[in-house]
């Protein structure tokens, strides 16, 4: 900042400082509903009519900067921020499905959410989206709730890798009947959300309802046409549930968000908008990180390897970028235009331009927090007392205001000029979503040069980032603490370069334990301490590993002065720090707009680095999105995206084929160990991958898109909710038949194990025939029940083993066709079972073996006999028949069917 700039703003301010509105009007973010050049005219005015000499500087734009690039057809959807939760449960039903042995499992739900826009449109002035759903779910399973939790409220794990320990969510639950026949879910339903939430979310449970307040509370926060908009909502009249849940709501969320002006719109959400998803599923693919956030539930597995969002988010370099991602996992495209942009994004970006862009995005401010310290209730003018009244408040809002421009000064610029390539005056040979994105990037950068400005003339930058100090220019009395600190400051120089006549390799430290400010010297040896001599009042302070920390008499005193004359500057200069964040707390929702742009290049780049260097290579998934015969899912050498990764593993890929009409129900078989479960899950892996828009690890891929992935893995039991292993197998079975569509890809591994064997197999029998016949989805079903590779209409195939001298050896092929062994005997042997063990259960299974065959050839002997038998008694009963005199009689009979039926009696007698 030029001199007379400083001057000049130094005279402004000395002059105005008891009129804020007007002496520092001139630094605000430009008002909404402004195009870029109406944004400098507006700049303009308000330059000249402050009759001040502020720079604002516009050295950022180009001349083509204000054609914007709008948005494309089926841009990105807006980022959004669940802040408050509602589940509302009506009254469960106590009527008997006929046909059904209970009471029913379901029970209406009617769920609320606050969600915080996070890159709304400049000229839309809604800040919350409030976002109601309805729906019935089981008490069983709560399939639809989890899939609305899974979407909205991330998990502890990925909020530890996001380091997003800030944000919590307030969860309220209300049961608006609490009848005997309502107890079972109310206890239900609290028991899956104390398992199925985060620590970080707070959880409610309400007895009763709150008084009806709820057209008063809506008048305070919806905007005129939202307002109007439920008044002629008929499904919101007064006494419906959907109303009483909206009651509760925004009595918890004007406490939880602070809403005290009109701010909201009102959103039908529906489930069905994003690839279904829910936990069970989720965690079959390893699509999250898992609940213990450090350990591998794949053996051999490691943070980066133990799960796709860890695999994906490895390359990424931003906060932002990982939570945009783990939005993008959670809720997968169904959408096929807007997973095409993406896709042509990420081809854009494979080769070089990523690496230009992730060099602009490493070091990047985290903006989500720095849009939350601007966005503080304590920058606010309504909170002058507070704000920076202390001196660490002062020091924490100076560095912010530094972060600010940081971003706004090197780090988005930098950014802009590496995407510069990307603006697209071509629109033939580059992306769409790319174009739209520098274009908000573009007009960020400069919204966002008037917040440099600011900055430049109210922080000290030759200091910053050691020390954050107000300009000493701005008044005498500031100037004169500035020049006195710098002495004391030379005096302690001068202090350390004495010492080091004595000790050459000590240093000098500023310390600040318990808001004390103090220099210290320190020598990088610990064993140092014996050197050192009390003399000139010689004092040591700690002795740790990188080093002894002590100090002298002379230097503690140059400390207490120094301390003294911080204190005084920052009761000089409260007023100038309340005033300036007051003015950069207007930049917060720039910011926030910024972060979502930041936050897609650092996904789009981070997908383009994963598939570019893996060492087996990715390709570009072909989309289709239709239910005619012949459409379905052809993947060539096919990858479990996170297997492959681990260390001394050789993957065998091997290859899909589901198609309508033809064969969309694999059935897989073969040995334990064998690796079934690995190629299955790995199916629904690549299908979550490739609906977010990224490559997949194929050869080749053509892919229908799913609407649902509905997963029946594993075996555990629930017994804090009374659920045994078979039970909750079952309830699973149950949910994937109820929610399952066309749509729909089902991965079953193993089905029918946990009871007896005749029951199981009919089970899985009467599922599968079920799913053929009257869903007709994708099925990938791993088993060991043989008999089911005997079902028409399906498709075998089994994974291959050897087996020799040496044991079993699995080669992880799969081929066309049953296999009618499990090799369970053999995997035991090589688990290191007793041999004695061994021994006798191959003697069992051999007599077993024996007496299925002999019982086979019993009943078969048994059936030859009695077919003799009947031939037999026909034959003697056909030759007592006087066959002359049924002759003469044939002629009374009117037709052929009569001499039939006659002969039928007399045959049978």
């Amino acid at each position: 900042m030029a001199n007379g700039v400083c001057r000049g703003f130094t005279m402004l301010y000395t002059d105005l400082r008891g009129t804020f509105s007007t002496g520092w009007s001139c630094w605000r973010a430009p008002p909404p509903n402004q195009t870029i050049l109406q944004t400098e005219r507006w700049n303009e005015q308000k330059v000249d009519h402050n009759n001040t000499t502020c720079f604002i500087s516009n050295s950022i734009m180009t001349n083509n900067a204000a054609e914007l690039v709008p948005p494309p057809a089926s841009a990105e959807e807006e980022e959004v921020k669940t802040t408050c939760l509602t589940i509302v449960m009506g009254r469960r039903s106590s009527q008997v499905v006929k046909g059904s042995s209970g009471n029913s499992t379901t029970v209406p739900l009617v769920v609320w959410a606050t969600q915080k826009r996070l890159s709304q449109p400049k000229e839309d002035p809604h800040l919350y989206n409030l976002v109601h759903y309805e729906f019935l779910d089981d008490i069983r399973r709560w399939t639809h709730l989890d899939q609305l939790l899974l979407q909205t409220i991330p998990s502890t794990a990925q909020r530890q890798q996001n380091d997003d320990t800030e944000d919590n969510v307030d969860v309220h639950l209300l049961a608006l009947e609490a009848t005997a026949n309502n107890e079972k879910a109310i206890s239900a339903v609290q028991s899956f959300l104390e398992e199925r939430l985060p620590e970080t979310a707070s959880c409610h449970f309400h007895e009763r309802a709150p008084p009806d307040n709820a057209m008063s509370l809506l008048q305070s926060v919806l905007l005129e046409d939202a307002l109007l908009a439920f008044r002629g909502n008929r499904q919101l009249t007064k006494g419906s549930l959907l109303y009483q849940a909206l009651s509760l709501h925004l009595t918890t969320t004007t406490n939880a968000t602070s809403v005290d002006k009109p701010c909201m719109k009102l959103i039908k959400g529906v489930l069905e908008s994003h690839l279904l998803l829910d936990h069970t599923a989720a965690q079959a693919i390893h699509l999250l990180p898992p609940p213990n956030a450090g350990k591998a539930s794949i053996v051999g597995g490691t943070s980066s390897n133990n799960s796709i969002y860890g695999l994906l988010s490895k390359p990424l370099l931003t906060n932002m970028g990982k939570h945009k991602l783990q939005v993008w996992l959670q809720q997968p495209l169904i959408s096929l235009p807007k997973i095409q942009e993406r896709q042509d994004a990420i081809s854009a970006l494979f080769h070089l331009g990523k690496d230009a862009i992730r060099d602009a995005l490493r070091g990047m401010v985290d903006m989500h927090k720095l849009a939350q310290s601007l966005d503080s209730p304590n920058n606010s003018n309504n909170n002058k007392n507070s704000s920076g009244g202390g001196q660490q408040q002062q020091q924490s809002s100076l560095q912010t205001m530094y972060r600010l421009w940081l971003l706004a000064s090197q780090q988005l610029p930098a950014l802009l000029e590496a995407t510069d390539e990307y603006r697209g005056n071509d629109e033939s040979s580059s992306s769409s979503l790319l174009r739209h994105l520098h274009s908000e990037l573009t007009l960020a950068v400069h919204e966002l040069s008037r917040a440099s400005g600011l900055v430049e003339t109210v922080l000290d930058l030759d200091l910053a980032p050691q020390e954050f100090r107000v300009q000493g220019s701005f008044a005498p009395e500031l100037a004169s603490l500035a020049q006195e600190m710098d002495q004391v400051q030379q005096q302690a120089q001068d202090e350390w370069e004495f010492m080091q006549e004595e000790h050459p390799k000590v240093k000098l430290e500023s310390c600040d334990l318990d808001n004390v400010f103090s220099w210290q010297f320190r020598l990088p040896n610990a064993n140092d301490i014996k050197r050192l001599n009390n003399n000139n009042g010689m004092q040591t302070h700690r002795i740790l590993k990188n080093g002894v920390y002590f100090s002298t008499k002379p230097l503690r005193a140059l400390s207490a002065q120094y301390q003294e004359l911080q204190e005084a500057f920052s009761q000089q200069s409260r007023q100038i720090v309340q005033d300036a964040m007051s003015v950069a707390g207007t930049y917060a929702s720039v910011v926030e707009k910024a972060a979502q742009v930041v936050a897609t290049y650092d996904v789009l780049c981070g997908l383009a680095y994963t598939a570019a260097y893996s060492p087996h290579g990715y390709c570009k998934p072909t989309l289709t999105d239709g239910e005619e015969d012949g459409l379905g899912i052809e993947l060539k050498a096919a990858r479990h995206p996170c297997v492959e990764l681990q260390e001394d593993v050789e993957f065998i890929p091997n290859d899909f084929s589901l198609t309508f009409g033809k064969s969309n129900f694999l059935m897989v078989t073969g040995p334990n160990m064998g690796g079934k479960s690995t190629y299955i899950r790995s199916l629904g892996a690549i299908v979550c991958m490739a609906q977010i828009g990224s490559y997949v690890p194929c050869e080749s891929a053509t892919i229908n898109l799913c609407h649902a992935i509905l997963a029946r893995v594993g075996a555990g039991d629930l017994q804090e909710r009374g659920i045994s292993t078979f039970m909750a197998e079952m309830l699973e079975a149950g949910s994937i038949l109820k929610t399952a569509t066309k749509r729909s890809l089902i991965i079953i591994d193993e089905l029918g194990r946990g009871t007896s064997t005749f029951d199981g197999y009919g089970l899985a029998r009467a599922i599968s025939e079920h799913i053929l016949q009257n869903i007709g989805c994708m099925v990938v079903f791993a088993t060991h029940f043989h008999e089911l590779t005997a079902m028409p209409g399906i498709q075998n195939c089994h994974v291959t083993a050897q087996t020799g001298q040496q044991g079993l050896t699995f080669l992880y092929q799969v081929q066309p066709g049953p296999c009618l062994e499990s090799f369970g005997i053999q995997v035991a042997e090589m688990a290191h079972v007793p041999a004695c063990v061994i021994e006798d259960a191959k003697r069992k299974a051999k007599e077993l073996e024996q007496f299925d065959a002999s019982a086979a050839a019993a009943s078969s002997s048994s059936n030859k006999k009695k077919k003799i038998d009947e031939n037999i008694k026909f034959c003697q009963t056909f030759g007592k028949l006087d066959l002359p005199l049924i002759l003469d009689n044939g002629g009374s009979f009117s037709s052929e069917e009569q001499k039939q039926r006659k002969l039928l009696e007399l045959l049978a007698q």
